[in-house]
């Protein structure tokens, strides 16, 4: 079992009892990223408000500069929730 699959398993299941119970799949989006690309294309969007982080110091530092930054015209800047220390990340958007 890989570790991003180990990483995500509790994730994944929360987010199994969420579609359960119906929640629309706007309010909620269950995205693992072992290597960027899903992440770092959120992180940069107007459209994303929310982003809740699990994942490295590094990682997680520079996803708050950058959801720090005011984009195109004046846009709220994003709310993080960040838990830093692990070595995969993920983002809820």
């Amino acid at each position: 079992m890989s570790l991003l699959y180990r990483v995500a398993l509790p994730g994944s299941i929360i987010y199994e009892i969420f579609q359960r119970i119906k929640l629309p799949h706007v309010v909620l989006n269950f995205l693992p990223d072992g290597g960027g690309e899903i992440g770092d294309f959120l992180v940069t969007r107007s459209c994303v408000d929310l982003i809740a982080f699990t994942g490295s110091k590094e990682v997680g530092l520079t996803m708050i500069e950058l959801c720090g930054k005011v984009r195109g015209g004046g846009e709220v800047i994003k709310n993080v929730i960040a838990e830093m220390g692990e070595k995969k990340r993920h983002y809820c958007g």
